[in-house]
């Protein structure tokens, strides 16, 4: 096996799910949920440790950013064919051509490298490996929330378990624990 000269990391471009999550962050309510369930979270002993006010406070964050496609599924943004179409002009001046690019099967991957190929035609050279250890942490059913928050509120068996267990154990139900993903 010839060992590469150098090695290009490109994260995808702005996805649906990134622009999502800036818009609840800058949401006030979300400021306001993030508190309370912080106060409650890590005193939480039994399973209906969660107030009524946070149960609806959850149920608000969850209705104002349902994304409506899994996280596999999640697209680029026009911003982000725009960074991903900007970036491989940059590459151009800045990198050598690959031989090869592997890139993860998730679509926001697929339409960074074709935003890429738009702006460094010269990639389209490359052999192309989708590979499917490339990826995030899979979250299961935490997934169907986009926030870990309101998945342990409507789930607090699942939040007790967490905070028995450390971070890098706690396996989110039909999802990976950090351990898995290593």
């Amino acid at each position: 096996m010839k060992w590469p000269n150098a090695l290009t990391f490109i994260r995808h471009g702005q996805s649906s799910y990134n622009l999502l999550k800036k818009k609840k962050e800058e949401g006030a309510s979300y400021h306001v949920f993030k508190e309370l369930f912080e106060k409650e979270f890590k005193n939480a002993t039994h399973e209906d440790w969660a107030s009524e006010e946070l149960k609806y406070l959850a149920r608000q964050v969850w209705q104002d950013t349902k994304l409506g496609v899994s996280d596999y599924n999640t697209p680029l943004t026009e911003e982000g064919v725009r960074q991903a179409e900007e970036t491989g002009r940059r590459l151009k001046e800045e990198a050598v051509i690959p031989e090869v690019v592997y890139v993860s099967p998730y679509l926001r991957t697929r339409q960074t490298l074709e935003g890429l190929m738009r702006g460094l035609p010269e990639l389209k050279k490359a052999s192309v490996v989708s590979e499917e250890r490339i990826r995030e942490q899979e979250h299961g059913l935490a997934t169907i929330y986009n926030d870990w928050r309101v998945y342990f509120v409507f789930n607090p068996v699942q939040a007790l378990l967490f905070n028995l267990e450390t971070d890098y154990e706690y396996r989110f139900l039909n999802g990976e624990n950090k351990a898995d993903v290593r």
